[in-house]
C-alpha cells in the first residue's frame, strides 16, 4: 500500500508539473527536510524522473515527496531515518509505561510491542506533523471491539502530540491500539505457557523452598509445589506437571526429571538451561505432530494427548525464555550517577548539570550537555514526560563513550516551558552509545517514573546511596530471569 501510494503520488506530481502547477513549501520546513537522509533518497529519485520524463522538478516538490516517504508505513531499515531515533525510543518507552500503568499489567518486556510501535510511530508522527491523512478501514471495528483500550491509548498519546506540536487522529490511534491488543494477547498466552515445575527434596521443606526460590530467580518457570520423593507419583497423577526438579535421584517417571544440587551450582544451571532450550526447540515439533493427528483423527482430550506426547518426547508443552545480554537500569544508573540538592536557575543549567555528571564519570565528552540542550531548543519541552520530571538526551553521535543514565534532583524546581508538567525538580539524562544497548534500562526507568509511589520515594529520599538501592530493587527483570518478550532471542 505504501509503495502504491508513492507511485500514484509521483504520477500525479509529474502530471501536475507538466500542467504548470507545482507546490510551495515553507522555508523553515524545507530547511528541516533538507537535513534528512530521506531528502537525499527523494532527490535521487527525482533526478531519475527528470531524466526519464524530460522535466524540471523544483526543490519544493522534492521536499513534499520527502514528506510522503516519511509518512509511509515502510520499515526504518529501508528508509534508514535514524536522526530522531533517541526521541522515538523515549516516546515509545514512555507510551508503553503509561499504558501499562493504566491497564495494570506490565507490557515493558514485550519486544514485539516495542519494535512494532517504533515502526508504527515514526510514520504516524510525520503524517500528523505534515497533515497527511491515513485511512483506517478497521477503525469502526477497533473502536467497537476494543473500546476501553482505544480510549486508554488515546489518553496516553499526549507526549506524542506534544512532540509534533499537533494531535494524532483516531485513525492513527486505531493502529496503535492494535499493537497493544496483540501485546495483551501475547501476555495471556505467556501466562498459560510457563513450564509447571514440581520441586522434589528428600531432606526437608526448607531445602525445597530454597531450591524453589533459586529456580524462580533464575528461570521463568511456575513452581506448582514441593513434595517428598515418596509422594511424587501421587502428585503427578492428580495434577499437571511439565518438569520435576529433584535433589535426589528418582526412579523412571512419566514426567521428565532433572537431578540438581539444592544450591543450584553452575553445572546445574547449565543443565537446566540446556534442557529448557532443547524443550523450546521441540515445542514446534510437538505442535506439528498434533496438527497432523488432528487432521486425520478426532481428538477426544487435546490437553491430555499433548501432555502424553510431551512426556514421550521428553519436552515441555510450553515455551521457555532465554535472556539477551542488555544492561538493566541498575547497571546504567549506579550511585555515582546520582546527585541531590543541585542548584540550577534555568532548564538549560539543569540539563547541563545532569550532563556534567555523565561527563565527570567518563561516559560522554564535554559537548554532550550542549547537544541535549540543542535538542530541547529545536524540539521543545516534550522531554518533560511526567509532572516535575525531565528526560533529556541527544544522539548517539554526540560524544557518547559508554551508555549511562544520570539522575539529579534540583534544590529548586525550574520551568522547562511545559504547560502541563512544569516545574521540573528531577532530571534523568540519558546517553546512548547505539540504538539498542540502553533500551532495557529506558523501559525500566519509564516504568518506574510512571508509578507515583516510586516517584514520591525518589523525590523525598535524602541519601543518594539509598536512591541507587531503590533503583536496583525496582530494576527488572532480576539477573538471569527474563519473564518473556523483549529479551527473547
Amino acid at each position: 500500500m505504501a509503495f502504491t501510494g508513492l507511485v500514484l503520488y509521483l504520477a500525479v506530481t509529474i502530471h501536475r508539473i507538466r500542467a504548470g502547477r507545482d507546490v510551495v513549501i515553507g522555508q523553515a520546513e524545507l530547511e528541516a527536510l533538507q537535513n534528512s537522509r530521506v531528502f537525499a533518497i527523494a532527490l535521487l529519485t527525482v533526478n531519475l524522473l527528470e531524466e526519464k520524463f524530460q522535466l524540471s522538478i523544483p526543490f519544493d516538490e522534492v521536499a513534499f515527496f520527502t514528506e510522503h516517504i516519511l509518512g509511509s508505513s515502510v520499515s526504518s531499515s529501508a528508509v534508514d531515518e535514524q536522526e530522531n531515533r533517541m526521541e522515538l525510543d523515549a516516546l515509545v518507552c514512555t507510551l508503553i509505561a503509561s499504558i501499562s500503568r493504566n491497564l495494570g499489567c506490565d507490557l515493558s518486556l514485550d519486544r514485539q510491542l516495542y519494535e512494532g510501535l517504533l515502526e508504527e510511530i515514526r510514520p504516524s508522527l510525520f503524517r500528523a506533523k505534515y497533515g497527511i491523512k491515513l485511512e483506517n478501514l478497521f477503525l469502526d471495528e477497533i473502536m467497537a471491539n476494543y473500546t476501553n483500550l482505544f480510549e486508554t491509548v488515546k489518553q496516553c498519546t499526549k507526549p506524542l502530540a506534544d512532540y509534533i506540536g499537533g494531535r494524532l487522529s483516531d485513525e492513527e490511534i486505531g493502529y496503535l491500539t492494535i499493537h497493544f491488543s496483540a501485546a495483551l494477547e501475547r501476555m495471556k498466552a505467556r501466562e498459560t505457557r510457563r513450564p509447571e515445575v514440581l520441586v522434589v527434596c528428600a531432606t526437608g521443606q526448607g531445602t525445597a523452598n530454597l531450591l524453589s526460590s533459586r529456580l524462580q530467580f533464575l528461570f521463568d518457570v511456575k513452581i506448582i509445589g514441593t513434595a517428598p520423593c515418596h509422594q511424587v507419583r501421587q502428585v503427578i497423577q492428580s495434577r499437571h506437571v511439565d518438569l520435576i526438579i529433584s535433589t535426589v535421584s528418582m526412579a523412571e517417571l512419566s514426567v521428565p526429571c532433572l537431578t540438581v544440587n539444592p544450591l543450584l551450582l553452575p553445572a546445574d544451571i547449565t543443565l537446566l538451561k540446556e534442557y529448557l532450550e532443547t524443550a523450546k526447540g521441540q515445542v514446534s515439533v510437538l505442535k506439528d505432530v498434533l496438527q497432523v493427528i488432528e487432521k486425520h483423527c478426532t481428538i477426544l482430550d487435546y490437553e491430555r494427548l499433548r501432555d502424553d506426547l510431551a512426556a514421550m518426547l521428553h519436552t515441555l508443552p510450553s515455551e521457555s525464555v532465554t535472556a539477551h545480554d542488555l544492561p538493566h537500569l541498575r547497571q546504567l544508573l549506579p550511585a555515582s550517577n546520582v546527585k541531590l540538592n543541585v542548584i540550577a536557575g534555568t532548564w538549560q543549567e539543569a540539563i547541563s548539570q545532569a550532563g556534567n555528571v555523565l561527563y565527570e564519570q567518563g561516559y560522554v565528552e564535554a559537548g554532550y550537555s550542549q547537544a541535549m540542550i540543542d535538542v530541547v531548543e529545536e524540539m521543545g519541552p516534550y522531554i518533560v514526560f511526567w509532572k516535575g520530571i525531565a528526560l533529556p538526551h541527544a544522539g548517539i553521535d554526540c560524544g557518547v563513550k559508554q551508555a549511562a543514565i544520570s539522575f539529579i534532583r534540583l534544590q529548586r524546581a525550574v520551568s522547562f516551558g511545559s504547560a502541563e508538567n512544569d516545574p521540573v525538580d528531577m532530571v534523568f539524562a540519558l546517553a546512548a552509545v547505539d540504538n539498542s544497548t540502553h533500551v532495557m534500562a529506558l523501559l525500566e526507568l519509564t516504568k518506574i517514573l510512571s508509578d507515583p509511589d516510586k516517584v514520591e520515594q525518589l523525590r523525598n529520599e535524602s541519601d543518594a546511596q539509598q536512591i541507587a538501592q531503590y533503583i536496583a530493587a525496582w530494576s527488572e527483570p532480576k539477573e538471569g530471569h527474563t519473564p518473556g518478550g523483549l529479551l527473547n532471542e
